[in-house]
């Protein structure tokens, strides 16, 4: 068997046992030829499972900031349609011509683009929010303020949009910066394969010293090895049916193909 039809899952667990304590690690630590072993196969075994590490927590914590955003996002959206709707009503309501029209203007100076604002990627709404005190004066925020919802007043609701703004664009940079420290740590496809490459010969070394080892009796080497054939098996099985996903597997390092 070449073992080169092992998923990187697999010969992670393989070796996990190996390196257990409270599994194979004691049987290999008393064999004289394999005990020098135990450090290189914790060494390929690390190879095998950090990079996975790494993406997986790089993984949730980027996930955690788009969620974040994402439940800014829809405060965010309210708070902008709601004082839209609001300012329209005002001015609907309103008897007086120019009173409609001061409305009417507050409404498109907080909002130039209306409710399509709403659309606007995250940087934009960030960049809307910096922005929008520059349309704005003391009156403006005076008749905000005196504009009331069940929960305080208008001015109350327009910075409520502004502060989830603001913070989803803090989020984004954080989630820009998260990514690119993932691309950096990514483990590229030639490095995953190296480590599987690697990780198989040292499989084949405690094969071979397992040969040759004192003391090691047909149920040791059956202990040690049994679930590695067995694991093969189903492997070479599955590669021959064709149901494998994987289609660049490891390279053989021993030259000779799959057995």
């Amino acid at each position: 068997m070449a073992f080169r039809n092992l998923t990187a899952e697999t010969m992670a667990t393989i070796s996990e046992r190996w390196l257990d304590p409270e599994r194979d690690r004691e049987i290999l630590a008393k064999l004289s030829v394999l005990a020098p072993l135990l450090p290189l196969i914790e060494e390929r075994h690390q190879a095998l499972i950090s990079g996975q590490h790494i993406g997986s927590a790089m993984k949730a914590e980027i996930e955690t900031v788009r969620t974040k955003q994402q439940t800014l996002d829809v405060k965010h959206d309210r708070k902008i349609r709601g004082t839209h709707y609001m300012l329209t009503g005002l001015a609907e309501l309103a008897d007086d011509a120019d009173q409609a029209a001061a409305f009417l203007d507050l409404r498109d100076r907080l909002l130039p683009e209306g409710r399509s604002a709403t659309n606007r990627s995250y940087v934009d709404q960030a960049g809307d929010a910096l922005r929008l005190p520059g349309r704005l004066d003391e009156s403006d925020r005076k008749q905000l303020d005196q504009v009331p919802t069940p929960w305080g007043n208008l001015g109350n609701e327009v910075d409520a949009w502004t502060e989830a703004a603001t913070e989803i664009g803090q989020l984004e940079e954080q989630r820009i910066e998260l990514e690119r420290n993932a691309d950096s740590d990514a483990v590229t496809p030639a490095q995953a394969r190296q480590a599987m490459n690697n990780w198989i010969r040292i499989a084949r070394a405690v094969e071979n010293n397992l040969d040759v080892a004192p003391g090691a009796t047909d149920e040791i080497r059956d202990r040690i090895l049994g679930p590695l054939y067995r694991a093969e098996e189903r492997a070479d099985r599955k590669r021959a049916a064709g149901d494998d996903n994987d289609p660049d597997p490891p390279d053989d390092p021993t030259g000779n193909g799959p057995s």
